[in-house]
């Protein structure tokens, strides 16, 4: 089900696998960037357990938006392990913020699986989705 498609963002959510599927399409930080993740599952109706982040376009997340990143993970509400697979950015600082946003997030492994991959495809295997459309 597609949720939103304009110039920053394309949300996609598939029910079978309770998966949430956002690609980053430009910078994007600050409120503009929480309101994403606030609102979509507002919009769904329910908290996804699982997350496919790809934010191979982002060029860099400043650290006040890696630090509240770190904070939404850490108090998301399901009674459920969340799995979150990134897909990393090709930029290199890119790369370090989402490494840096990953190691926060590493240190909770009875709620919060995460991982980084370089593939939209190997990242779906790790979260055993098909296809997302």
């Amino acid at each position: 089900m597609k949720v939103l498609d304009n110039s920053i963002v394309k949300i996609d959510f598939k029910l079978k696998e309770d998966c949430l599927y956002l690609t980053w399409k430009s910078f994007i930080s600050g409120s503009c960037l929480r309101d994403v993740y606030i609102n979509t599952p507002r919009i769904l109706g329910r908290n996804p357990t699982c997350w496919l982040v790809d934010k191979k376009k982002i060029k860099v997340i400043s650290p006040e938006d890696q630090h509240w990143l770190y904070h939404f993970w850490n108090n998301y509400n399901t009674s459920s392990t969340i799995r979150i697979a990134f897909i990393n950015s090709d930029d290199f600082f890119g790369r370090l913020s989402l490494k840096n946003i990953t190691h926060m997030l590493k240190g909770d492994k009875d709620r919060i699986q995460i991982k980084l991959f370089e593939s939209r495809e190997k990242a779906m295997t790790w979260l055993h989705i098909k296809h997302l459309n």
